[in-house]
């Protein structure tokens, strides 16, 4: 076959027809197929339509952003624990009383990121740590939907004997009333049961991209808080860490002793919302703008841990509409050029 025609079978096209050569010498020679063969059956390459329409995606976006307003439904109206971390009540007040500055909706593509680390939990929770029997907690069957209560995975469904593989570990949920904070722990774990010790640890699975597995040593800050405030609310003492990396599967423990400072930075944060809806409560139910740089306590204190990444990045300033407000009035307290936020130095703009 003729090595035109032959890059012409790979692109795509027909194969043309090839024949052998008269030879001189007993060495193998290609020799070009005839040119009416060309005439007879023309190249017909490839073509790679690089902006075509797609035709699975926007199914794949419209169903997961279905999913993921189903599932977030409980989450409405109330405060969730993954979220407080990076919680401006500045910004929050901005974006929920001024429609200008409404959050943009997740993408297709974070959805689908996120539902990676839902299906670790599920393996890690359902198919490794309940079988191995130091999970505990509530279990429900898929089959008959009962539910066994604060125990370890059973060995089959007590209602209808369905195997255990029928069985779904369900997250203890948590959550404080009067800052209406909602969430659910990732479980509870009695890591030395078999050896007798009946000591139970709060757990925190997290995927975690490859670039940022192989350095880590340690917890990330927005991980410990988060964990912090779990393990306040289920009143744990103790907790562990399992990272797991997206890519190879790898996998890093780390164990933490409960913290209560982190839970006194939520109680500064969502007091100082509390006490700005009860001006709004007290004005007929409407928000005055110039109360966002009036409000005592809005804004982070310079002392806080967490205050100085806000001020490095004020994200509610950058809000549209906002962008000529007020300077925050801490940021000129908090002027030490030598400070250093996550390792980058900290920049502030006084007007």
């Amino acid at each position: 076959m003729g090595l035109r025609n032959l890059l012409s079978t790979v692109g795509g096209g027909p194969p043309a027809s090839a024949r052998r050569t008269t030879r001189k010498a007993p060495t193998l020679s290609l020799a070009p197929a005839p040119a009416e063969d060309d005439e007879e059956e023309p190249e017909d390459p490839l073509v790679v339509h690089t902006k075509a329409k797609r035709l699975l995606v926007p199914h794949l976006d419209a169903q997961i952003e279905k999913n993921n307003h189903r599932d977030s439904a409980g989450r409405e109206g109330a405060f969730h624990v993954s979220s407080l971390y990076y919680l401006c009540p500045r910004q929050w007040i901005l974006q929920h009383f001024f429609p200008e500055n409404k959050k943009e909706a997740f993408s297709g593509d974070l959805l689908r990121l996120f539902q990676i680390g839902h299906k670790t939990h599920d393996a890690v929770q359902t198919e490794w740590l309940g079988p191995a029997g130091v999970l505990k907690g509530r279990w429900i069957c898929t089959i008959c939907e009962h539910v066994h209560h604060d125990c370890f995975m059973p060995e089959k469904c007590g209602s209808c004997s369905a195997k255990q593989t029928k069985l779904r570990y369900k997250e203890p949920g948590c959550g404080h009333k009067g800052l209406n904070i909602k969430g659910h722990s990732d479980g509870i774990v009695v890591p030395g049961r078999h050896e007798g010790d009946m000591t139970e640890w709060g757990l925190e699975a997290k995927t975690i991209k490859p670039e940022n597995f192989k350095p880590l040593k340690a917890p990330l800050p927005a991980h410990l808080h988060q964990f912090n405030v779990y393990m306040h609310l289920l009143k744990l003492e103790r907790g562990i860490f399992l990272y797991f990396c997206k890519s190879s599967g790898a996998v890093k423990e780390y164990r933490v002793e409960y913290d209560p400072s982190y839970w006194h930075d939520v109680e500064n944060k969502l007091g100082s919302i509390q006490r700005f809806l009860r001006k709004v409560r007290d004005n007929g139910g409407k928000a005055d703008p110039s109360w966002l740089w009036q409000t005592k306590g809005l804004c982070y204190s310079e002392t806080s841990r967490w205050a100085l990444w806000c001020h490095q990045s004020e994200p509610c300033m950058a809000l549209k509409g906002y962008r000529k407000g007020s300077s925050c009035s801490v940021a000129s307290t908090v002027l030490a050029k030598s400070l250093e936020v996550r390792g980058k130095p900290l920049t502030v703009v006084v007007k």
